[in-house]
Formats: structure tokens, sequence, C-alpha cells
């Protein structure tokens, strides 16, 4: 059968046709719109959580070492008298000098009141006798790192000394501690007392201490010889029995008590653990 068409409905097909090609070409203009929104959003989400907190990392980073380095340098211990030398003598009126800590901190406060306690304690002591050289001290400087020996021979006469070692780093201003000496020559207490052992055992007398005579040692009612109570001594004791250093070669020095085998039961030595020396202590 064939189907005849009027005129009009002709129009009404291409009208048709045309309605439909209209919406086909709002939708794909819409798909478009959609996907390159969606793309323009994930871009930005990209570039906001990855991108530019990666452009920002280094300013961030130069911000704070820079923050740090301004807040170091206002922390930084200052001199109290920059006219001065770090360490320099502090005058007393008699015929020697007490080491001053040139240092603005409270550390290096504490540190001079207890270098003139140890000064003033010993002077005391001894007040009925004359004390003219008595004392006398030295200090170095590695690095940061102010080191400072003090001496006190006993005016009885004899072998008899005394020693105090002060330690603080002159760009903080804290003190350095026994353990920190250490630290900073990477050994332990353990090591150093081995190490103390080595040398004294390499000690041209040392099997006079070995086979000849005998002590009383503090640690024991029965004899035993000088080398076992100074194994002792140099193994066993608590750090502070020890007076540590660094000297002028930046060389860790020990100054400990030593048991003899003849005279005073007890007299001073000082071991170089880096040149691996033992001798006694005298500034």
């Amino acid at each position: 059968m064939i189907k005849l068409y009027s005129e009009g409905d002709k129009k009404m097909e291409n009208k048709e046709e045309k309605v439909v090609t209209k919406t086909s070409g709002v939708v794909k203009f819409l798909i478009v719109f959609l996907v390159l929104a969606l793309l323009g959003t994930s871009g930005f989400i990209v570039y906001d959580k990855f991108i530019k907190k990666s452009d920002n990392t280094p300013k961030t980073e130069e911000k704070s070492k820079k923050e740090t380095k301004e807040e170091t340098k206002e922390t930084a211990a200052k001199k109290v008298d920059e006219t001065k030398e770090y360490v320099y003598d502090l005058e007393t009126g008699e015929s020697y000098a007490i080491p001053y800590i040139n240092i603005d901190s409270d550390d290096a406060k504490r540190l001079n009141t207890d270098l003139e306690s140890w000064y003033d304690k010993l002077i005391n002591d001894y007040k009925d006798y004359a004390i003219d050289g008595t004392f006398s001290y030295k200090y170095y400087i590695n690095d940061d790192v102010i080191s400072i020996i003090n001496q006190f021979k006993n005016p009885v006469g004899g072998d008899l000394y005394g020693y105090k070692a002060v330690n603080i780093n002159k760009s903080t201003g804290k003190e350095v501690t026994r353990e920190e000496i250490l630290s900073l020559k990477n050994i332990t207490r353990e090591e150093m007392g081995k190490k103390m052992v080595e040398i004294f055992e390499n000690d041209k007398n040392i099997e006079y201490y070995k086979s000849s005579g005998s002590t009383s040692f503090e640690e024991s009612d029965e004899k035993i010889t000088a080398y076992e109570a100074n194994k002792i001594i140099f193994e066993t004791y608590a750090l502070e029995e020890f007076e540590l250093f660094l000297n002028e070669n930046n060389e860790l020095c020990v100054i400990t008590k030593r048991a003899n085998v003849a005279g005073a039961l007890y007299s001073k030595a000082m071991f170089n653990l880096d040149a691996k020396v033992m001798k006694d202590v005298i500034l």
C-alpha cells in the first residue's frame, strides 16, 4: 500500500527532524561542558594538593631555617665583658687568681660560684699553712667547648693534689657534662674504663704494681695489690669520681685517683685516652 504524503506532512517531518537535531546539539554541548568542568575541578584539586604544596615547600623550609637562624642568634650566649677573653683571672687580692668564666648564662654563673666555693674550701681546710703557689689553672678551647682545669697542691707537701675540671659551651652558655664529653668522643663509660686499664698495663712499672706490696682498699677488708685496686677504680667507679676535659689538642683526658704501691695510699693520675699515655698530673 502506498502512503501518500501531503505537503503539510512533509513540513511536519522536517520540523521534527530539526527539533531532534537541535536537541541532540544541546545534549552534546552539556556533556562537553560537564566533562570540561570535571577536568577543571580535578586539575585544581591536583594543583592545590600536590603541585602548590610542592612549590611552597622550599619557601616554607627556607623561612623555617631563617627563623631558626634568627632565634639561635638571639639565644646565643654573650660575654659578660666583651673586652675580655672567655676565661680570665678573677683577682682575689692574694697571690693566686680564680678563673672567671666570661659568659652571660645561668650555667656560667653557677659554675663560677662552684669554682669560688672549691677554692674557698681548700683555703679554709689549709688556712694554717702558706698557700703561695699552691693554686693554678689552665683552660683550652676546642670548637665551642671550653675546658678549665684547676689544680690545688697540698701545702703540707708530698704528692697530694686536688683537681677540678669544668666544661662549658661558649656558644650556648650551657655546661658540658661528663656524659656529653664522652659522647663528643664517641665512647661509653665502660669503654673509658677499659682504655684506662689498657694504658695502665703498658706502664713501665706495671709488674711492680702487680707483684710488689699490697694495699688496704676501701671496697675490701682484705689486702689486694695496687694493680687490682686500680682496675676496680678505673672500671667500676661512677663517672662523677673522674674529672674529664679536652686538652689543647682536643684529646680526651681523665683525672683519677690511683692506688700506689708505697708511700701515700693514693695519688692522682691523668690518662690521655687519645694519646694513650698516663702521667702524674702537675699543671
